[in-house]
Parts: structure tokens; C-alpha cells; sequence
């Protein structure tokens, strides 16, 4: 059995593109999480965003991506009770690449996707480790929460007093 792999943010330009780099191997499968008020929008945000790549529009008519209604700001990512128990048992892989990107927004606007989201995902992966053992969990995030400091940064040295540029900046740090 192959790798299933919970991609978030899988309709934005990184995520298009993470989700044509998982394409290219066989074994792999897709469950794309997709915002929309029916499953049919979401097939169809799914669907608009990826018209411009054939690869990815022959692996979801081929089945190898599935398109789930879904939202990271929503405690279970969103999804019906049914659909979470099954990809809580499904998935071996969980990449979280949905953020927020404005910067010219308050802080509170952006929390629910950039702090709750990252909450609510590692909370899913909790539960699909806890049942099987989740393979692996990547976080895309950004080289900006960082913010104001200068010169190389190291991960574990990451702290908020140098300040941010902009409410992206420090709700990606806080995620």
C-alpha cells in the first residue's frame, strides 16, 4: 500500500505545486482539503485551480487525488464526522501548507487560519499518529517569523523581541 499524504492549502501556488511534486511518484496518493460550502465547490475550487496543470487534472479524474470539504480554522479540520474517522485511519502523511498571506490585515483576522490552523492540523495528526502512526507531519510556514532580526537565525533560537514587519509575520511566528 502506497502513501497517502492530507495536503492543506493544496489550491494555492505552493501547494500546486507541492501536490505535482507528489504526483510524480506512483505510489502516492492525494486527499486535497479544500474550502467550500458543499463538496461539489470544493471539487470545483479544486478543479479551477489546478486548470492550468494537466498532471494534476489527470490524477484527480483518475482518482489519485480525492477533494475533501474542509477548513484548518475549524476544530477537526472542518470535516464531516465520517470523513475525519476514515482519514484519521487513511492517512500516513500530512502536509500543511493553508495560511493567510494578507499583510495589510489585523492580527485577529489572520489567527484563525495561521494560529488555530496549525492547532487544529497538529490535533489531526495526533489522532491519525495515535491510530497507526503517522509517517510524517511537514509544516510549510515562512522564512519571515524570523520578523525583525538580522543575520542567520537559527529555528531554535526563534523569539518575537525584534518585532514584525506586518500581522503575517507574527501570526506565522505564533503558529
Amino acid at each position: 500500500m502506497g502513501s497517502v499524504v492530507l495536503l492543506t492549502g493544496g489550491t494555492g501556488f505552493l501547494g500546486t505545486e507541492i501536490a505535482r511534486l507528489l504526483m510524480r511518484k506512483p505510489d502516492v496518493r492525494i486527499v486535497a482539503l479544500v474550502l467550500g460550502s458543499e463538496e461539489q465547490d470544493a471539487r470545483l475550487a479544486a478543479e479551477r485551480a489546478w486548470s492550468y496543470a494537466p498532471d494534476l487534472e489527470d490524477a484527480l479524474a483518475a482518482g489519485r487525488i480525492d477533494v475533501v470539504r474542509g477548513d484548518v480554522r475549524r476544530t477537526g479540520l472542518g470535516l464531516a464526522p465520517a470523513v475525519h474517522r476514515e482519514l484519521v485511519h487513511r492517512v500516513t502523511h500530512l502536509i500543511h501548507a493553508a495560511a493567510d498571506l494578507r499583510i495589510d490585515t489585523a492580527p485577529d483576522d489572520l489567527r484563525p487560519t495561521n494560529v488555530e490552523g496549525v492547532s487544529n492540523v497538529l490535533e489531526f495528526a495526533q489522532a491519525c499518529d495515535a491510530d497507526h502512526g503517522l509517517s510524517r507531519l511537514s509544516h510549510v510556514s515562512t522564512a519571515y517569523v524570523a520578523g525583525g532580526r538580522p543575520g542567520e537565525v537559527p529555528e531554535a533560537a526563534l523569539d518575537d523581541r525584534f518585532g514584525f514587519e506586518n500581522a503575517y509575520e507574527l501570526t506565522k511566528f505564533e503558529g
